[in-house]
């Protein structure tokens, strides 16, 4: 039996998609933070192999920083092997990081584009895998007519590559393939959200998913998965697993329907219940889908609605309200509100769609600026 660890897609030192730009550093720093979690629990629970299935980091933007702390940190774990499946944000080429820099003895990386095997006989396995040795390896199936040799050791698969048929410039793997090449476990990555483990024929595979959210198309916690892997007496594979969270922020997105609120007060409390069942905390990135029908003078602005929200790690606003344009209350009224209606008029009932939107925008900012609001 050995305990293994298998995580993708950490890519770290990549650019971020963040609504605020002054958290970006923050957000690098706490993403090499938290693969350095990962080999301290490594350390600390007796893993002995752990499988990184493509994109450690990011080719073009690897700082010698962060090269340096995942030379220490694999160092710092001598008792477990690091497999590592170059990906096609860090493929292998020979002269690529991978190629240039020099890593302790415990770590294996794969540098052809060719099924290859480390046999790793201290902990009786052979670890099958490949390297992405370009961006774009356009349908390559290393699995193609493969079947283990020694069914007597437990035989693992890595690498970064598309089970799914979804992405044409990925390497392939269909499940056929992964049921007969006889793999006890298969650690996939490319796909920065996980589906969980599952089984074909007698192999366990699944995509670990990224460490951290980077963007608001990975939300949800993230990390790894960890087991222990061994054979049974009938030579099939038996799989204790759980999932480990690493990241150390969340991004979530939620959508919320406003329809029937007449200010931002009533705006905000609908917010509010609608998100409560989730008790998001600090450590949440938000972003807000405002949806429905509210009046035509109420302003929705992240500034607005974040004094009145959860206090969250970031926020974001996504407006995607209809607005009740009835103003007939504007119409005859004797203040400078009406005055500034009937001059935003021609442009609100205009044939041009662009000079209605300006229009409408301009009248909710002057009426908040007219009831003495932000």
């Amino acid at each position: 039996m050995i305990r293994l660890l298998h995580c993708a897609d950490a890519l770290l030192d990549t650019p971020l998609s963040l609504p605020d730009l002054g958290k970006t550093d923050l957000r690098r720093a706490e993403l090499r933070a938290v693969f350095s979690s990962l080999t301290l629990y490594v350390r600390k629970n007796g893993v002995r192999l752990v499988l990184i299935a493509g994109d450690l980091f990011h080719n073009s933007f690897l700082t010698p920083e962060t090269l340096q702390l995942l030379q220490r940190e694999f160092a710092a774990c001598p008792a477990c092997h690091f497999v590592i499946a170059p990906g096609s944000h860090d493929c292998y080429t020979p002269e690529g990081i991978y190629a240039m820099t020099r890593f302790p003895q415990n770590v294996h990386i794969f540098t052809s584009g060719q099924l290859a095997c480390f046999r790793l006989d201290d902990i009786g396995a052979d670890v099958w895998g490949f390297a992405n040795t370009a961006p774009e390896m356009n349908g390559f199936q290393p699995l193609e007519g493969f079947r283990v040799r020694d069914r007597s050791r437990l035989n693992i698969f890595c690498g970064s590559c598309d089970i799914t048929g979804e992405d044409s410039t990925a390497a392939v793997i269909t499940k056929e393939q992964l049921a007969r090449a006889g793999f006890d476990y298969a650690a996939l990555g490319s796909r920065r959200n996980s589906d969980g483990i599952r089984r074909i024929g007698g192999t366990y595979f699944g995509y670990a998913g990224c460490l951290e959210g980077r963007s608001f198309t990975e939300t949800g916690y993230k990390g790894a998965f960890c087991g222990d892997l061994s054979k049974k007496e009938d030579g099939t594979a038996a799989f204790t697993v759980r999932r480990l969270r690493f990241s150390r922020r969340h991004l979530e997105c939620e959508t919320v329907d406003l329809t029937g609120c007449r200010d931002l007060s009533a705006a905000a409390e609908t917010i509010r219940q609608a998100l409560a069942p989730k008790n998001y905390d600090s450590d949440a990135a938000m972003r807000l889908t405002l949806t429905g029908t509210v009046p035509a003078a109420m302003l929705l602005t992240e500034d607005a609605l974040r004094p009145l929200l959860p206090p969250f790690f970031l926020f974001e606003l996504c407006d995607c309200t209809a607005r009740d344009h009835d103003l007939a209350w504007l119409e005859h009224d004797p203040t400078l509100r009406g005055a500034f209606y009937r001059e935003l008029k021609p442009y609100l009932e205009s044939d041009s769609e662009n000079d209605r939107e300006t229009a409408y925008l301009a009248l909710r900012l002057g009426l908040q600026a007219m009831g003495h609001k932000d």
